[in-house]
């Protein structure tokens, strides 16, 4: 399906869907280019639409953005990134791995650190961790999944098709009370509970109205 990408807005950051789109927004300052790329299901590894961004018309300050038009939620993304690599001074820039975004609601796979794609460096180089790796990490399952902003109040099924269906748990099991502490958990769709009883014991889902994160009262991380 083609898409048409527009210049978006740099707020809010993440996925933001509506009627007709998705617009795109990612903040980093030292990167010198940025490509978003749309993937028909979360275990392919070739891309179906893949976008540059420009570094004048899709850029605002330290934040890229775009706005596709045509792309709806269930769409699942990620980004290559460009930049210095110089780990000495803390830039690690590897446009060979694909990125999920550190805004997603949701993130399908589960991160599997036994495989070498998953690593920015070559681990069997002499330089160990400061090496660079050219290793495309698409492979992965993991990558980010368009959320529409009301989804945290439906009620999923089971049976329901679609791609949320294909979400994966992102945390590993911990303690029931520990998921409904905070809320830097994504979110998980899985069964039928509604939204007031994802802290139940069999647990759905995380919550994500318990408090306000430091973000949305202005504090860095």
């Amino acid at each position: 399906m083609p898409y048409l990408p527009l210049r978006g807005r740099p707020l809010p950051f993440g996925a933001t869907p509506d009627e007709k789109g998705v617009n795109f927004s990612l903040f980093s300052k030292n990167a010198v280019n940025v490509i978003i790329e749309l993937f028909q299901n979360f275990y392919d590894e070739t891309p179906i639409f893949s976008y540059s961004f420009h570094p004048v018309h899709n850029k605002t300050g330290d934040v890229w953005h775009v706005y596709l038009e045509g792309v709806a939620p269930g769409a699942f993304y990620g980004y290559r990134v460009f930049g210095p690599y110089l780990p000495e001074f803390g830039h690690r820039f590897n446009p060979n791995k694909l990125l999920t975004d550190p805004y997603a609601k949701a993130n399908s796979g589960e991160y599997l650190w036994d495989h070498e794609y998953a690593y920015g460096y070559d681990k069997n180089a002499p330089a160990k961790d400061l090496s660079f790796s050219d290793i495309d990490s698409a492979k992965s399952h993991v990558k980010s999944i368009v959320i529409a902003d009301d989804a945290f109040g439906r009620v999923y099924r089971a049976e329901d098709p679609g791609p949320l269906q294909q979400v994966r748990r992102i945390v590993r099991r911990r303690r029931r009370r520990r998921f409904c502490s905070g809320v830097r958990f994504r979110a998980v769709f899985h069964g039928n509970l509604p939204r007031r009883d994802l802290c139940a014991p069999a647990f759905t889902g995380f919550r994500h109205d318990r408090q306000t994160t430091r973000h949305e009262r202005g504090t860095d991380p």
